[in-house]
């Protein structure tokens, strides 16, 4: 993984607060199935422990590709005026895809 993740947007509509992020892998090595899997997993490890708190389950989608790099958008769910649920979830959910990507890498 990338360790640059790099807020992109965010904003608020109603109650909720919509935060996305961006979360980068290299082509070398990199089966798209398993990057795949790292996010998802990561994500429904956090939603699981954070579901009390967060209005819906965080998103991915593909987000851009180019000779070196692959790219994702990360989207975050919370109430409006839980800034710090936002940060919590997000350093969260970014240490478990990396510490996912780097256990998938150990073994390839």
């Amino acid at each position: 993984v990338d360790k640059a993740f790099w807020p992109t947007e965010g904003y608020t509509k109603g109650d909720l607060i919509d935060y996305a992020f961006e979360v980068s892998f290299p082509h070398a090595g990199s089966p798209y199935e398993e990057v795949e899997r790292c996010i998802a997993s990561a994500i429904e490890d956090v939603y699981e422990e954070y579901k009390e708190r967060v209005p819906r389950r965080p998103e991915f989608s593909a987000l851009s590709l180019d000779r070196l790099m692959r790219a994702f958008l990360i989207r975050v769910f919370v109430p409006r005026g839980e800034a710090d649920l936002l940060f919590d979830v997000q350093s969260r959910l970014i240490r478990l895809v990396t510490d996912r990507w780097d256990a998938y890498r150990s073994k390839a």
